[in-house]
């Protein structure tokens, strides 16, 4: 018996997830595992792991010498992301590929939430929700709809800088939580930036004070709990898009305008 592949052999390198080769097993066991489960559930669960110890290891970084390269990270996953969405192995993906692949991340993004893995969350949302996917008017179905408006109440967007999100940050006591850590940093670099100012004008609220204390206090607990973690970062946040096949071939001078002209290319 087949079975259709959920993700594209570059989706599973840059998932770090083994690419395998169903053959067929005419043993009992395999055949009632082949019935009751799909390669899409296979995927899923393998990329939930994935992502979330990805989402420990960027912890890891949260030191002076290497959380410059976070926000690369999440540049390099973002762009990765959507190039998957709009490709298979560096081909073009026609709509009704686009909208599977979408309903995998909507999914992937759904059970990384209710899992408190809210960087991946986040990360598949800002990947959906950017214009080169938006621009394609595909539909969502009822489902997606949930998820999106469950998504923006729970944590906001990036034209209000993600506030809600920064608010279950600043009040969580839950151990397993992980939050995103671009939103994390995004907010403290700013609480530092606008305290310095303040403070040099003799001005400091005690409100800007005391949040920019609670953020430098809980960016050093996550570094405290993730720093020694050993777990290799997904070749998602590590590879360059750049030299992606495709985008190595459309060559403009940025990210953005190869996959707009990817897109275009999407009938």
């Amino acid at each position: 018996m087949s079975r259709k592949r959920t993700l594209s052999n570059q989706g599973c390198q840059l998932f770090n997830i083994a690419l395998i080769n169903h053959q067929p097993n005419h043993c009992l066991k395999n055949i009632f595992y082949t019935l009751f489960s799909s390669d899409f559930d296979d995927r899923l669960e393998e990329s939930i792991i994935k992502f979330r110890n990805s989402s420990y290891k960027l912890y890891s970084y949260l030191n002076e010498k290497d959380k410059h390269l976070i926000p690369i990270y999440f540049d390099n996953a973002l762009v990765n992301l959507i190039y998957l969405i709009l490709t298979n192995d560096n081909n073009v993906n026609n709509i009704k590929q686009i909208r599977k692949n979408l309903n995998f991340y909507y999914t992937l993004a759904d059970k990384s939430s209710k899992t408190n893995d809210h960087n991946t969350a986040i990360l598949i949302k800002a990947a959906i929700d950017n214009t080169v996917i938006k621009r394609l008017n595909i539909k969502l179905t009822k489902k997606q709809i949930k998820i999106k408006k469950e998504f923006d109440k729970k944590y906001g967007t990036f034209m209000n800088c993600n506030s809600a999100h920064l608010e279950s940050i600043l009040n969580n006591s839950d151990n397993n939580f992980i939050p995103s850590i671009a939103i994390l940093l995004m907010h403290y670099n700013k609480t530092k930036e606008y305290y310095k100012c303040y403070n040099k004008l003799g001005k400091l609220p005690e409100k800007l004070k005391d949040k920019n204390k609670q953020l430098k206090k809980i960016v050093k607990e996550y570094y405290e709990q993730y720093k020694d973690c050993n777990i290799d970062l997904q070749d998602l946040y590590i590879k360059d898009p750049t030299n992606l096949d495709f985008m190595e071939n459309l060559n403009e001078s940025s990210h953005t305008i190869n996959l707009f002209k990817i897109s275009q290319l999407i009938k």
